[in-house]
């Protein structure tokens, strides 16, 4: 057995016996002492790693649970990429080891996107792979789902009619839930039998209850995952940390099945964001990104009289600027945090955009320059169909103030193109929308019917209605806002109104073409940004690394910035360079 085997083998057992830190920490003292004397010889140094063996076997039974390996794989938005750290941190800290490779994974938990359905169908192609690479190893792999395409907790009904499983269950502690964990009726048990559980991602806490029943041992409780928005991230990059702030979505825009998925807006405690990011500083973050679903109307169940209910957006016939929203008080109780460099945040909707907050961008010195809130079409024909709540002109005047102060402040966007009904005159007018808005970066999606919303019924032929769990009808004139009652039972939504208009579907060639004809004004737009970059000197905070060596960094006004490869710099410094060149889409810099 070679020395680094070796090693990597004892590493491996002490991380097993974690919960006897306290008496391995003395115990791996002594070996150690042992290991110094004896590496020349080989029959000592394995007779005293076997003896070591021997000592740590005390606590075999941990060996099953330790020795599984466990794979995330996320897909879609920033906020998912949150939800997939929190994960991290509630798996490793009940001691199961994060991989990178399916091949070496036991337990595969793919964090959803079902924004669109090519979404959902990446998310299936992903398993079938999966499933297919354990047969050929012979093995057993437990499959989970979490994310927007899951709207219920729980097991598939394989494990309730399992003997073994149920007994097993018996043995874990605060069960309480478990037979609706076993009755779960979630869609996706009927369209796969390859997924053996789902969890909504509100409901965090049930993951090591489920993964105990499917593996028959109890795999830890800690009562602090009981709070969906309480769990800590697990952060990849030191210098940077994702802090999710509110969740959940009230807008109900036509194309989006998120607030079924999400559910309803909740906002966390400002006292508890601001000791989470406290933690984050003493540990070397220097950027904050704060994250929701519309971290616009954070807070806004604190302060109602600024909040318009009916419009869904902050009462802006009141002075707000001697009475602020709660997100501009977050931003500045975080901007009084020693050690931050740098905050910022996403997603953020026009509608419910006001002043106070476009300008803490140039009154909070650590807020970064750079904004990205979601326009989705320059038509207001077409926003209104789609439920959006704002104007094209709503948008250009706050692109408009924000460019006046800064003239570098970076601004990307999302847009939606072939959404239903959406005609070439409608496809021109977001075509002049990104020739006078000039954006730093937009996500171009070609629109793709989801099924249980509004707009998968505005197609012609499209008769398909899912039950909504909110007990509501999917209705109302194509041209006409949602109206809202409240369901005093299930205090949720419910969206009510008739839908009498339908329009035939746009084809997938003409999607292509729309979508070709904005990505090409969006590289355009991009290389005159970045032209106005070149010889400016400017700080940046290092992410990551390129194969080929090269690090990469974002500006405050969110440039990506590739520099040769410095053994001194590392991931999550900050790094003063000069802008030299422009490569497609990004920049490339030198150190000063």
């Amino acid at each position: 057995m070679a020395y680094s085997e070796r090693i990597l083998c004892e590493d491996n057992l002490i991380k097993m016996c974690h919960t006897e830190a306290l008496s391995l920490d003395f115990y791996k003292v002594v070996a150690f002492i042992f290991e110094f004397v004896f590496y020349k010889c080989d029959f000592l140094y394995t007779f005293v790693f076997y003896i070591r063996l021997l000592y740590i076997s005390k606590y075999i039974f941990y060996l099953p649970l330790y020795y599984m390996n466990y794979l995330l794989k996320t897909f879609g938005c920033q906020m998912n990429y949150a939800d997939s750290e929190k994960i991290n941190m509630i798996l490793l800290q009940a001691g199961l080891r994060k991989v990178l490779e399916c091949n070496e994974a036991d337990i595969l938990l793919l964090n959803s996107c079902s924004v669109r359905q090519k979404g959902e169908d990446r998310v299936y192609g992903y398993i079938r792979e999966a499933r297919a690479l354990a047969k050929e190893q012979n093995k057993t792999l437990i499959v989970g789902l979490t994310g927007c395409m899951v709207r219920k907790t729980g097991l598939h009904q394989k494990f309730y009619e399992s003997e073994r499983k149920r007994k097993a269950t018996k043995n874990i502690e605060h069960m309480r839930d478990e037979n609706s964990l076993f009755n779960s009726d979630d869609k996706v048990f009927g369209i796969t039998d390859a997924i053996d559980f789902t969890l909504r991602i509100e409901d965090i806490h049930y993951l090591t209850k489920i993964l105990s029943i499917i593996i028959g041992e109890e795999i830890g409780n800690d009562s602090k995952w009981n709070d969906y928005l309480q769990v800590k991230q697990s952060q990849d990059n030191p210098g940077s940390a994702n802090i999710i702030i509110q969740t959940g979505c009230d807008n109900f825009c036509s194309y989006c099945i998120v607030p079924y998925t999400r559910g309803r807006e909740i906002s966390r405690p400002q006292d508890e964001i601001l000791k989470e990011v406290e933690e984050c500083v003493r540990n070397g973050t220097k950027e904050i990104t704060l994250l929701g679903q519309n971290v616009n109307s954070y807070g806004k169940e604190t302060k109602k009289k600024l909040w318009n209910s009916e419009e869904f957006k902050w009462n802006t016939s009141l002075d707000i600027s001697s009475e602020k929203t709660p997100f501009r008080e977050l931003l500045e109780g975080i901007n009084s945090i020693e050690g931050l460099d740098r905050i910022r945040f996403t997603s953020s909707n026009p509608h419910d955009m006001t002043r106070d907050i476009l300008s803490a961008h140039f009154e909070l010195p650590k807020m970064c320059h750079y904004l990205h809130f979601a326009l989705q079409s320059g038509s207001d024909e077409v926003l209104q169909n789609m439920n959006r709540k704002h104007t094209f002109e709503d948008f250009r005047l706050q692109v408009e103030y924000l460019r006046s102060r800064d003239p570098l402040f970076g601004i990307s966007t999302d847009i939606i193109v072939g959404f239903p009904g959406e005609t070439e005159e409608q496809f021109q007018e977001t075509v002049q929308a990104f020739k006078i808005c000039d954006f730093d970066f937009a996500f171009i999606a070609r629109y793709s019917p989801r099924k249980g919303t509004r707009a998968a019924e505005m197609i012609k032929g499209n008769k398909e209605q899912e039950i909504s769990e909110r007990e509501g009808n999917l209705s109302g004139k194509s041209r006409t806002a949602m109206s809202r009652t409240k369901d005093n039972t299930m205090n949720e939504e419910t969206e009510i109104g008739t839908q009498s208009s339908s329009f035939a579907e746009i084809s997938m060639e003409e999607k292509a073409r729309r979508w070709d004809i904005l990505n090409t004004l969006l590289y355009k737009s991009v290389q005159k940004r970045n032209k106005l970059m070149l010889g400016r000197t400017e700080e940046i905070l290092v992410i990551g690394q390129e194969k080929e060596g090269q690090l990469v960094g974002r500006t405050r006004n969110f440039k990506e910035v590739y520099i040769d490869h410095d053994d001194k710099i590392k991931i999550g410094d900050l790094v003063t360079v000069k802008i030299t060149e422009i490569d497609r889409w990004i920049l490339k810099g030198q150190t000063v």
